[in-house]
């Protein structure tokens, strides 16, 4: 706002001095300051960016008393101010052009007032400097306001009198003003034609009369201004009174003739308007000069060829400008009559080949070449096609040696590309068809086009725009199988977008003073010296995806091909390509992290930082920078672009792209980009009312899924937005406010299914909304949102937990103090309008009608509040006065220590009065910790800082009695843990000061001698209440680096005696530890494992530690991981435990020598009290832990048995310990420890005690699945055999649990489960969709594991266990599962939405149906799975219709059954499901799937495109395809026969080259037969397949060289392609490029004369090289890349070898074949022939050594 201030008092103070001039026009000073004034006025009024502050400007400047017009009259009368009259009238014309574009009807408001005070200027002042410059702003004045509804108000008539009077007595008038005069008349005919339509022909005459006089007459010179005004007045006024050929062909040919000598001026001129004025006319009129300028075409084109290669810039751009106008001119008559006007076509071809040939032409030589081929395509198609398919090929061939050989790319070159683009779009559309040859190439040009973008000015950029849509538009008329060109383009040039380095501009504080008036580099949008950023490419993806609201739709004007093209559906295809880019890009990226020194924890050095952290990104580093910043920028591209263009396309991509998203984030869940991409997701969903009416049934996120794409979609986000709730908890910083912005982006919907888990993260926002506005201003759309859409009855109840988080904002300061002192500062160098500018400033406050400035965010966000709680209401809003907590009240009043203890005398000279500092405290700390001022909190910390060291050296004095607690313990219990806070605070002062405070403070109270002396447990609550903060995760982490320090000077302070008696400091904070550990509370027990790994190191160094503490700590902290059960993963309990155990596992690994001896050490919980305890009752203990239902706290408990048994006396393994074991104890003890978690006393839910109710459901399931993962991994590692276990007779309840869930359970409902209590009517009568799901997800996991452990014991077991199990485990409902599994898992509770289900419940049931094919039970399950997959529902697959809308809600089901399909068919199982004992029926099912989308992809004969398809129906087309080569090797040759097989290729490229490679042996054969058939197709086919094995090295060495065999095997079945009758430029070009790819693979062809196709590739060769038809440029190819042996080594070869003569002969015949024969030929172009001659004979030695003797 200081800023608009200033800017207002400089122009005000500016114009006030310059009317204090007019008084003292004596004063020789008064025009230098009058023009210093200007200036300074002019650089006020050019720098402003702001459109308030050039709307106060116009206003000001405009003003009726104290503006410039008034001045401007007042001043006419001074002789001295006529400069500065001229100044102010230049400057007027400069400020008006800028201001017309911003300022809405400033025409109403000023125009008037600018036309009359040019009048009068006119009229009064009679100096020529002063009227032209007037004229000059009259003029512009028309043209701004041509459109406008003043038009009466400008007296256009009275106007053209008073001017076309002057012309009576033009002799009087300078010539400059005369000129002025003439071109205003002509404009007032351009933008007034009503007004004129009396007046033109008299205009015209004047015109005429006075070009006759002025430009023929032999006797005096021309007067150069009146003839360019006349020009220029003829130019205006032609536009609407036009002087065609055909209307009035006398007086068009006598203008045309002035206009030829305006631009073929018979002198040198040192000035340019006649020139500028002649162009000009050609530019805009070439149109009505007709045939005379086909009489005059040879002069005119070498004039203004000339003239575009001129010194001055403008005159170079004009004259591009009338030659393109010339040439489309010329291009459209000759394609009138072409016959007539041969002669003229071939002298334009004839110039623009020469120039495109000659590699020294200059850019400008290029340039009108380019042009040209361009608009001449359309009459060289009807004279001659092959002509334009040699215009194709020079343009590209030319495009590559400028372009794409870096050696030649010369800087300027690139500012022809475009020019270049567009000529070959206009050839390509007149191509019967397009060379596939030259494809690849144009594709490159593309992308280097989109790549140089940025250093193009804003014009030139628009020009690229519309060159490389005029290409895409050219390929794409020519059907749908260039589209993938289209796809290939968008996709690369997006990856070098990404590629681009990071801005970092954004991430640099701005600066305060006078600095951030200097320029900012990274801001500047073009120059080559820059290194452009992603958002440098915005413009043109923007204007790429807006194509179809292109205003020059016309560039495709003339060409058939192009009659039914429509920008819409190219706009959606580069959309589709755009996102379908997105997808791949972020799919191939490695976006994987790794701890720093993770391999070495064991020595990490602690002073290094790297601390244990409640943060999961500490410490940790990308594995490939590279594509973290690709991904940056690939996130901040997409969010600045895909919400401003066509989001209405995005419906058909919303489903699979958050589909890809969320299993990626899932993949890498600490990489926020992803969870930018879903809420720029959500954002368009809600623009575009995505999920306005979802069906959704119940109103369960995982129940059932939902039939169509939107429902599958709301149910994949809502069920992942609650995960990212409960996961964030932990994150902060840009991932945390990342992971907020996404949930708070989600639909009202899917937040009102469960509020209560989306209220922490509005809180949250609204927390940190404060010093961040982007996410206050989400919370506030969130809440809006969710007040007006989500039921009242779910949202009322929650306005109390949210409303009191808005305070903050309404408790914010004003900054209008700030602004008023920053508006001081800015005035100091205005000198006396400083009090002004206050003044105007708080008059602009007040005032309701104008604004200076725009709001700050912050206050915006006020704003917001206010009305949010005036929109909610008195019932509602209370609560953000009336919710303060207990807690809250407590700690504001009541006092801290019932006594004054802190007193401080102060020293004043002649008293020391004594103050108490203690009640200062409270206030002093709250200043400290949340003060908003910055200042304040700095001056509280300082103060709180120096009362803390005083508190302390005061209680060291004081003397501490033995029974009371220590007397300043009462504020330390309240001060510490506000140092702790202030010690992690953001402010880097407050950091500074407080870090150190605490440690010394830590090394001071450890000193303690007394158990539990009070200050020390102050300072250690402290900082164990830090580590459990639910919020701050800073905070937690630096308690731990706290809790590290006091363990280290706890030690440190003790003697090792002391120690080894009692440690005293390390008890109190074990026991505490231990509480935490224990606690109910999850963050308590995720502070109680942060709080040992930070001090382990300490730990683990005092022997005597270790051995007291050391199994005690174990045997807590696996109690803490099975209490973590139900923790969500995310919030790091489970790996914050599982890290301790892991550390306790290595110390005890290092010690186990002394842990094995009976010493005496602390007794763990519930071991016998009464005996000493040692290694091996541990393990044993361990053992039994095995059994638990808790999944993690298991796994973990049986890896550190399988650890820690060698470590035991005796040093046997696992198995062996367990065997001795068995043979102590018996089986049943075995059985005890796997099955003793419960399962043993409860086989069935029958036998649970208790009413029904989900909860204990779970609890019986959890012990199902404890005994299923201990049989299972015992079994796995040969610890166990479980036929010698369960066939022993001893009681277990393992199988008959089994047997129970398999038959009443695993394919039944919930309500199955409430049959089975005995008391099941009475309890919990109904279930949330909440528990419905948890008891799925149970049910689930255990028929998951159920299924894993089946494939094992079939797979590694022996068939005596099989018997055993057949009755309870392999029996009916058993294998009735599986089929259910397999092909309908959702109806047995699989929740489909989930992507961990989609992608590994196949993995699971493959290798099951495998192993259970070559079993006894193969006939079971085939017919419980033939009950579900009928032979009718695989032919429904056939008749499948991918554009029926309809169809597409039966997807999901097609997509189950194909994957049903798949597992079966690798199993061997399919053919005997269907009923059919015919081997082919596989195959033929195959085939008939592969025809049916074949003809699925392009219907009837209306051959519908791909954008038409929708996304899910082409990734099931895709599936269909896979699915048909599953089912058997297909005839490769059917894709020969497909009338539009390459389109078929084109979609399935990935699926058809991966089936085509994997049956190289067959699939080649048959493409190489049929090369003379379908050539184009079998050459997309076989360099498909090529491509493709390049992609991967594993593939490139083991399939692709066989391709490459298999190819060079049958190579002379290729032979018609480059001989005979059949071949053709194309054909022989697909040659050499399948033969050059072949060579990179296997270049043993060339070098080894015994190689099989040695002789028939090198025959291919030489034939090549003596083509006479092949062009020069692709004999090169052959040349440079094929290094035959012709060389010879040996000083004396009496012969030559036979490949040497051979390329000799070859050689020889090429260059006489390219020398010019005749001698007329040779003077006609002697040099482009000897050019070609030259450069091709220049090239074999460089690649053949002709008999080259090693000697010479």
């Amino acid at each position: 706002m200081s800023s608009d201030t200033s800017t207002v008092g400089g122009i005000q103070g500016n114009l006030l001095k310059l009317h204090s001039l007019l008084g003292d026009t004596e004063n020789r000073n008064a025009a230098l300051v009058c023009h210093d004034i200007i200036g300074d006025l002019g650089q006020e009024c050019m720098i402003t960016k702001n459109h308030n502050e050039l709307v106060l400007q116009t206003s000001l400047l405009f003003a009726k008393d104290g503006g410039l017009l008034s001045f401007l009259r007042k001043s006419l009368s001074s002789e001295t101010l006529r400069d500065t009259r001229v100044e102010i009238l230049n400057f007027l014309g400069v400020f008006l052009q800028r201001m017309s574009v911003t300022v809405r009807g400033w025409e109403k408001n000023y125009a008037v007032d600018l036309k009359d005070i040019c009048m009068v200027v006119y009229t009064k002042d009679k100096a020529a400097k002063c009227r032209s410059p007037a004229l000059d702003l009259l003029i512009k004045i028309l043209y701004l306001t041509k459109d406008s509804s003043i038009t009466q108000d400008l007296k256009i008539g009275d106007m053209f009198n008073k001017f076309y009077g002057e012309l009576c007595q033009k002799n009087k008038i300078p010539d400059t003003v005369l000129g002025c005069i003439y071109e205003l008349l002509g404009v007032l005919g351009e933008v007034h034609p009503s007004e004129m339509v009396n007046n033109s022909e008299k205009l015209y005459k004047a015109y005429l009369g006075e070009l006759k006089g002025q430009m023929t007459s032999t006797t005096k010179e021309p007067k150069l201004p009146v003839v360019a005004g006349c020009l220029k007045g003829i130019t205006a006024l032609m536009v609407n009174f036009t002087k065609s050929m055909e209307e009035d062909p006398v007086m068009s040919k006598e203008i045309f003739e002035y206009a030829l000598k305006a631009i073929c001026p018979q002198t040198d001129m040192k000035r340019y308007a006649v020139i500028f004025a002649g162009l000009k006319m050609f530019a805009k009129h070439s149109s009505q000069f007709g045939n005379c300028l086909m009489d005059h075409y040879m002069s005119i084109f070498d004039v203004m060829s000339k003239l575009c290669g001129h010194i001055n810039g403008e005159l170079k751009k004009s004259s591009y400008t009338a030659l393109e106008s010339f040439l489309k001119q010329v291009a459209t008559l000759v394609a009138e009559n072409i016959e007539l006007h041969k002669s003229k076509l071939k002298f334009f071809m004839q110039k623009f080949c020469a120039i495109i040939r000659t590699m020294a032409s200059t850019n400008k030589e290029l340039s009108i070449a380019i042009r040209g081929y361009g608009l001449f395509a359309a009459p060289c198609k009807v004279v001659c096609p092959q002509d334009v398919d040699l215009m194709y090929t020079e343009l590209i061939q030319r495009c590559k040696q400028m372009y794409l050989t870096e050696s030649d790319r010369e800087d300027d070159n690139v500012y022809q590309l475009p020019s270049f683009l567009d000529s070959i779009a206009s050839v390509l559309i007149h191509l019967d068809r397009i060379p596939e040859v030259y494809t690849p190439v144009l594709e490159r040009l593309l992308v280097v086009q989109m790549d140089s973008f940025p250093q193009y000015s804003q014009r030139m950029q628009y020009a690229t725009c519309r060159s490389i849509i005029k290409v895409f538009v050219a390929m794409a008329v020519r059907g749908p199988v260039l589209w993938s060109f289209t796809s290939s383009v968008v996709h690369q040039g997006l990856i070098r977008v990404c590629s681009k380095p990071v801005l970092q501009s954004v991430e640099r504080p701005i600066p305060s003073d006078s600095s951030e008036a200097q320029e900012d580099p990274t801001l500047v949008r073009s120059g080559k010296w820059k290194v452009p950023s992603s958002k440098d490419y915005l413009d043109l993806f923007k204007g790429l995806l807006d194509c179809e609201n292109f205003k020059d739709t016309g560039f495709m004007d003339g060409a058939p091909a192009a009659k039914n093209y429509n920008l819409r559906d190219i706009n959606r295809h580069l959309y589709d390509a755009l996102v379908q880019s997105v997808m791949k890009i972020v799919e191939k990226l490695d976006l994987s992290v790794q701890k720093v020194n993770a391999a070495d924890e064991a020595q990490i050095d602690a002073s290094a930082g790297l601390m244990p952290s409640s943060d999961p990104t500490a410490n940790l580093m990308p594995n490939k920078p590279k594509d973290f910043i690709a991904f940056i920028n690939l996130v901040d591209f997409c969010s600045e672009l895909l919400p401003s263009r066509n989001p209405e396309y995005f419906a058909q991509w919303m489903y699979p792209l958050c589909h890809e998203l969320i299993l990626l984030s899932i993949r890498f869940p600490l990489v926020s980009g992803f969870y930018k991409l879903l809420s720029l997701s959500m954002s368009i969903a809600r623009k575009i009312h995505y999920f306005q009416d979802p069906k959704q049934g119940p109103k369960s996120v995982g129940g059932g899924g939902g039939s169509t794409m939107e429902n599958a979609c709301f149910s994949l986000l809502a069920k992942f937005g609650k995960e990212v709730c409960v996961r964030m908890k932990q994150y902060k910083d840009e991932l945390l406010a990342a992971c907020l912005m996404f949930t708070l982006s989600l639909h009202p919907d899917m937040v009102a299914l469960d509020i209560k888990a989306y209220i922490p993260a509005l809180q949250a926002a609204l927390h940190l909304g404060l010093s961040h506005a982007p996410l206050a201003t989400a919370a506030l759309d969130a809440l809006e949102s969710w007040s007006s859409l989500i039921p009242s009855a779910i949202m009322q109840p929650r306005y109390a937990d949210i409303l009191p988080h808005l305070d903050g904002y309404l408790k914010t300061t004003s900054n209008s103090e700030q602004d008023d002192s920053n508006m001081e500062v800015t005035f100091v160098s205005t000198g006396s309008s400083k009090s002004y500018g206050k003044v105007m400033m708080r008059l602009l406050k007040k005032s309701k009608h104008f604004s200076v400035g725009d709001e700050s965010p912050i206050a915006a966000v006020r704003r917001r509040v206010v009305r949010l709680l005036g929109h909610l209401g008195g019932q509602l809003n209370r609560s953000l006065v009336t919710a303060v907590s207990a807690e809250d009240m407590m700690k504001r009043f009541v006092a801290w220590d019932c006594e004054k203890r802190l007193s401080f005398a102060v020293p004043f000279k002649d008293i020391k009065p004594v103050i108490y500092l203690d009640s200062f405290l409270p206030r002093v700390t709250e200043l400290a910790l949340s003060s908003s001022d910055r200042q304040t909190k700095v001056a509280a910390c300082e103060l709180l800082h120096s009362l803390v060291i005083y508190m302390v050296g005061k209680g060291a004095q004081m003397t501490e009695d033995d029974k009371s607690a220590p007397p300043m313990y009462n504020l330390h219990r309240k001060v510490f843990p506000v140092l702790l806070r202030l010690a992690c605070d953001v402010d880097q002062v407050t950091r500074q000061l407080f870090e150190p405070l605490v440690m010394q403070l830590i090394h001071w109270f450890t000193n303690n001698r007394k158990f539990e002396s009070q200050d020390t447990v102050a300072v250690l609550e402290a900082i164990l209440d830090g580590i459990v903060d639910l919020l701050d995760s800073t905070l937690r982490d630096f308690s731990g680096t706290c809790i590290q320090e006091f363990v280290k000077w706890s030690i440190k302070q003790t003697t090792p005696k002391q120690q080894e008696k009692s440690p005293t400091n390390t008890k109190s904070l074990f026991k505490r530890i231990y509480s935490l550990a224990l606690h109910p509370n999850v963050f308590k027990r995720l502070g109680a494992a942060l709080a040992f790994n930070s001090m382990y190191r300490q730990f683990r160094e005092e022997s005597s530690l270790v051995d007291q503490f050391v199994f005690e700590v174990l045997v807590v902290f696996v109690e803490s991981l099975a209490l973590a059960h139900f923790d969500e993963k995310s919030l790091g309990t489970v790996q914050q435990c599982c890290n301790s155990l892991d550390h306790l596992m290595r110390i005890i690994k290092h010690k186990a020598d002394s842990l094995n001896k009976n010493t005496k050490r602390r007794i763990p919980r519930g071991f016998p009290p009464d005996q000493s305890v040692c290694l091996s009752d541990v393990v044993m203990w361990l053992l039994i832990q095995c059994g638990r239902p808790q999944t993690e706290c298991r796994h973990k408990c049986m890896e550190l048995f399988y650890e820690l048994v060698p470590l035991l006396p005796g040093k046997a393994s696992p198995a062996a310990w367990l065997d001795e074991q068995v043979k102590q104890r018996g089986p049943g003890f075995l059985v005890s420890c796997l099955e003793g978690g419960g399962l043993l006393s409860q086989p069935t839910l029958r036998e649970v005690e208790a009413p029904f109710s989900i909860r204990s459901t779970l609890q019986w399931m959890d012990l199902l699945l404890a005994a299923l993962d201990c049989y299972s991994t015992f079994t796995k590692l040969h610890c166990v055999q479980p036929q010698r276990i369960l066939g022993t007779g001893e009681k277990s309840s393992f199988l008959p649990a089994v047997r129970f869930f398999l038959t009443e359970l695993s394919m039944q409902d919930v309500q199955a489960a409430r049959a089975c209590f005995r008391i099941g009517n009475a309890g919990q009568s109904h279930l949330s969709p909440r528990e419905t799901e948890q008891y799925n997800y149970s049910k689930c996991s255990i028929i998951v594991r159920m299924l894993e452990f089946s494939t094992m014991v079939l797979k590694k077991c022996p068939q005596d266990l099989w018997k055993l199990m057949e009755h309870d485990f392999f029996n009916t409902s058993f294998f009735t599962l599986v089929a259910l599994t397999v092909c309908e898992p959702s109806s047995i509770g699989f929740n489909m939405a989930d992507l961990e289900v989609i992608t590994q419940l196949p993995e699971v049931c493959a290798p099951l149906l495998k192993v259970l094919a070559s079993t006894p039970y193969r006939t079971q399950v085939e017919s419980s799975i033939r009950k579900r997959i009928t032979v009718q529902s695989v032919e429904e697959l056939c008749a499948i219709d991918l554009y029926e809308a309809d169809t597409r809600d039966s997807h999901a089901s097609m997509h189950l059954l194909l994957s049903a399909c798949k597992q079966l068919h690798q199993s061997g199982m399919l053919n005997s499901v269907l009923h059919s004992q015919d081997a082919g029926f596989g195959h033929s099912l195959g085939s008939k799937l592969l025809n049916s989308v074949y003809k699925s992809i392009a219907p009837g004969n209306e051959r519908k495109s791909l954008p038409s398809m929708d996304v899910g129906s082409r990734k099931l087309a895709n599936s269909l395809v896979q699915l048909a080569f599953c089912l058997g090797n297909q005839s490769e040759s059917s894709l020969l026969s497909f009338s539009h097989g390459e389109y078929f290729y084109s979609l399935f490229q990935t699926s058809l080259n991966t089936e085509l490679l994997g049956s190289v042996e067959c699939s080649v054969p048959l493409l190489l037969a049929a090369a003379n058939q379908n050539p184009s197709m079998v050459s997309v086919l076989l360099n498909g397949m090529l491509d493709h094995s390049f992609r991967e090295r594993s593939v490139r060495m083991s399939q692709g060289t066989q391709l490459a065999e298999q190819v060079l095997k049958e190579w002379d079945l290729l032979r018609p392609w480059w001989q005979g009758p059949t071949s053709s430029p194309e054909s022989k070009t697909s040659v050499l490029s399948l033969l050059a790819k072949v060579l990179q693979i296997n270049s043993s062809v060339c070098s080894n004369t015994d190689h099989p196709a040695f002789n028939a590739v090198f025959t291919t060769f030489t034939a090549l090289l003596t083509d006479i038809s092949m062009p020069l440029n692709l004999k090169r190819r052959p040349v440079q890349r094929y290094q035959f042996p012709v060389e010879t080594d040996a000083v004396d070869v009496p012969e030559p070898s036979l490949p040497l003569m051979a390329v000799e002969v070859s050689l020889s015949c090429s260059v006489k074949s390219i020398s010019p024969v005749m001698v007329t030929e040779a003077i006609s172009e002697p040099t482009v022939c000897s050019a070609k001659a030259a450069e091709y004979t220049a090239a074999p030695p460089d690649h053949l050594s002709l008999r080259q003797h090693p000697q010479r």
